[in-house]
């Protein structure tokens, strides 16, 4: 009996056996699940082995790494100079960043400094903005375009377009300058760099002279502030003479007597005369006002002269008397001629 039984359960075991054998061979036939079709390695349609139409494993143009960052999520354009955009918790990357770069200088060659300057794109509107520095530069870092400048806040008498075009790398902005229309007697006070405000004044024969008017026939523009009983003022008119009859086609001066202890007569009746005595006769236009304006250039005395160039900016104010007539023909030479610079 006992050996019925032991034969008996040999059989089962080698049965059960058998029947695991079986089950783990069942992928090798022609119709079991791990075919084309099924979802094991090498099938086309697997959902996680980087099938084009499978979200999930990183090769769908949609979805996988592949698309991770080529749409940015920030459009701030104030990029550094990798492409880089430098707004705080950004940090994406443009390819095509490209560096706009203005130099603002006035027609004469003096940088324009301080000035505000607004970047604007089409169909965008202001993008960016800055401050010209004092060389006259303002740079921007932007995704490649098209884009205009617009200047503001620069000095009375300076003439802007309403907007400049801008390209990729270095743009030389030159802006145009004129007297321009206001009331000398409410500026509190002019220096070198300024533009001259608009100024028509009457000389002793009734002759009136504008200075916009002179300055578009001439190059240079002085005026002389003087008075009766100065002595140095009386002392450098026969060196301004001599200097102006030399460059008269060139330079304009107009011999201003503002002395608030002066008066017409005495304007009237004054004779210049040289070291010898001899009378000097003025041959440029005598102009007498009864409100000064000399304290708007100088303060410390007479005689003061101003010399304001071909673009309507003051490039000079000379305190003192200039007692030879090359200090006068130096000075001329300075602001004439195709070579002249503004240097503010």
């Amino acid at each position: 009996m006992k050996k019925i039984l032991a034969i008996i359960l040999t059989l089962l075991f080698a049965c059960s056996v058998s029947l695991s054998l079986i089950a783990c061979d069942g992928g090798s036939g022609s119709g079991n699940p791990g075919g084309e079709n099924s979802g094991g390695d090498g099938s086309e349609d697997a959902p996680g082995d980087g099938d084009e139409n499978n979200p999930s494993d990183g090769g769908d143009e949609n979805g996988g790494d592949e698309a991770v960052g080529d749409t940015p999520s920030c459009t701030h354009v104030d990029l550094d100079d990798d492409g880089i955009c430098d707004k705080e918790g950004c940090g994406e990357e443009y390819d095509d960043g490209a560096v706009y770069k203005a130099s603002i200088r006035t027609v004469g060659g003096m940088p324009v400094e301080g000035a505000m300057v607004f970047l604007w794109s089409e169909g965008v509107g202001m993008v960016n903005r800055g401050e010209t520095d004092y060389n006259g530069e303002v740079e921007f870092t932007a995704p490649l375009g098209s884009y205009t400048l617009e200047i503001d806040e620069v000095p009375l008498g300076y003439v802007v377009q309403d907007s400049y075009a801008l390209m990729a790398g270095t743009n030389e902005i030159e802006i145009m300058t004129a007297p321009y229309d206001g009331d000398i007697y409410e500026v509190s006070k002019f220096y070198v760099g300024d533009v001259i405000t608009d100024m028509t004044l009457t000389d002793l024969d009734g002759n009136t002279h504008t200075f916009s008017e002179i300055l578009g026939e001439k190059e240079l523009l002085v005026l002389n502030f003087w008075y009766v009983g100065c002595k140095f003022c009386e002392k450098e008119f026969p060196y301004l003479v001599s200097a102006y009859e030399k460059y008269s086609d060139k330079v304009e001066v107009l011999a201003i007597n503002d002395y608030a202890s002066n008066t017409l007569s005495q304007v009237q009746g004054f004779v210049a005369k040289d070291e010898a005595g001899n009378t000097v006769e003025l041959s440029f236009p005598k102009i007498f006002l009864e409100e000064s304006i000399i304290e708007k250039f100088a303060t410390g005395g007479y005689p003061v002269t101003v010399a304001i160039d071909r673009y309507g900016v003051i490039c000079l104010i000379h305190v003192g008397g200039i007692l030879e007539e090359k200090g006068f023909t130096d000075m001329f030479d300075r602001f004439l001629g195709e070579d002249y610079k503004q240097n503010g």
